[in-house]
């Protein structure tokens, strides 16, 4: 490894390290229900999908928790949800704390899928450990609590959101890639997929990026693979 390869692990880690003590993760640990906004109500979502949908062999469902009865995951995200669900049903944690850090996977994954995602698009030390760490800048802001993307809206329910956001930092590097190189189409189609699982408002974006791919010549077949792994994930 040469000298600026350490410097970013060691940076990289670094910022990790900080996000981890920022938060607390002795709170995080605590079998305690997440509170903030929506936060407490995904708890009920979470405990029907962990505890009766996926039991029976589904990932959608009728809850009678809210509204006199409604379909669990028909109309919100799923992917965040089974983060909790299976690290419940495998590991036996509790659900109030998987749940926790399903909430929490978008924040800690957004400056190391930035990191990355940069690194696809072939940028050189230090751009992509300082997009890692201009990530902080856009997830701190304060100027708002419920449109997503930062620890704010994250801590009131917007957690899939963030999640999807994280995921979409990386999709731009690694699509990007793929547009230049021909390669990748499937894994692309799969992580356009996860995020239009995980949040609509950051699929839109996403799925922008091909039609923009499409106007500066990206061959037609290559876009046409992604789009429909994409279709086949969200299907």
């Amino acid at each position: 490894m040469h000298a600026t390869q350490y410097c970013d692990v060691l940076l990289l880690c670094g910022l990790v390290v900080f996000l981890f003590s920022y938060f607390s993760p002795h709170y995080l640990l605590l079998d305690t229900v997440i509170t903030g906004g929506d936060s407490a109500s995904w708890q009920g979502v979470a405990d029907h999908l962990a505890n009766v949908l996926i039991p029976n062999g589904r990932l959608t469902g009728w809850d009678m928790g809210n509204f006199c009865g409604y379909p669990n995951f028909v109309f919100y995200f799923l992917p965040p949800f089974l983060l909790a669900a299976f690290s419940h049903l495998v590991f036996g944690f509790p659900l109030a704390v998987t749940i926790k850090w399903a909430v929490m996977s978008g924040i800690f994954l957004l400056p190391v899928t930035a990191f990355f995602g940069l690194k696809r698009m072939k940028y050189r030390f230090p751009v992509p450990i300082m997009g890692a760490f201009a990530s902080l800048l856009f997830m701190f802001n304060e100027s708002y609590t419920m449109f997503g993307g930062n620890t704010l809206s994250t801590f009131v329910g917007e957690f899939c959101y963030m999640f999807a956001f994280a995921v979409f930092a990386y999709f731009i590097g690694s699509f990007y890639h793929g547009t230049k190189t021909g390669t990748g189409a499937i894994s692309n189609g799969i992580l356009l997929g996860l995020i239009g699982l995980s949040h609509l408002f950051i699929f839109i974006p996403a799925l922008l990026l091909l039609i923009a791919a499409f106007f500066y010549k990206t061959k037609t077949k290559y876009l046409f693979k992604v789009a429909i792994t994409c279709f086949m994930c969200m299907a």
